[in-house]
């Protein structure tokens, strides 16, 4: 188990008024090469990111809850191909994936895109702050997603208790333009 944490801090002198800074991203980075993830985390030692690494998907699911976004290597002791981003999906649909691989392919990459991958990077041709953009924006795009389906079934519940409201509020049988019809609802019990 790896970890390297790198958190920024303005010194006293450098904070501006009402400057913050930008939220701590919890990065599990899942890479069986010691070679390649220490290149990962050098490229993200400025950014404002806390990273973990797995060397397979088996050791991911205890850390999948702390995670905002995962970057998932394709070819694992566990996994390859795809595999990993679909296992990903149904173990926690609510974190951000971003396939860094080092195959060049761009149908693989819009596979992995389409599989539920928020991006796909080749490893070699990404410098730091390309990754911690992908990494945040990934992050975003993520909470987007989930923000528009609780609107979703927010929605849903609201037209569903209107559609009860209308049955229940009596309907006018006289349809007389002299006469207004207002409705009120009393609760039983107030005699």
């Amino acid at each position: 188990m790896d970890r390297a944490e790198v958190v920024f801090e303005d010194s006293p002198g450098t904070a501006t008024a009402g400057s913050q800074a930008p939220p701590l991203i919890d990065v599990l980075l899942v890479e069986d090469d010691d070679g390649d993830a220490l290149i990962v985390q050098e490229l993200l030692l400025e950014a404002a990111v806390r990273v973990e690494r797995a060397r397979s998907l088996a050791e991911t699911r205890p850390r999948l809850a702390a995670a905002s976004c995962v970057l998932l290597d394709l070819g694992l002791p566990d996994s390859r191909g795809l595999d990993g981003v679909r296992w990903l999906q149904e173990q926690a649909p609510g974190v951000a994936v971003v396939v860094l691989t080092g195959v060049a392919d761009e149908r693989l990459g819009a596979a992995a895109v389409r599989a539920g991958a928020q991006d796909y990077l080749v490893k070699g041709n990404v410098d730091g702050t390309l990754l911690h953009r992908v990494i945040r924006y990934a992050v975003e795009r993520r909470q987007a997603e989930k923000m528009q389906i609780e609107l979703s079934l927010a929605q849903a519940v609201a037209r569903e208790n209107a559609r009860v409201a209308r049955g229940l509020l009596p309907s006018p049988l006289i349809a007389d333009p002299r006469l207004t019809v207002a409705t009120r609802y009393l609760p039983g019990g107030g005699q």
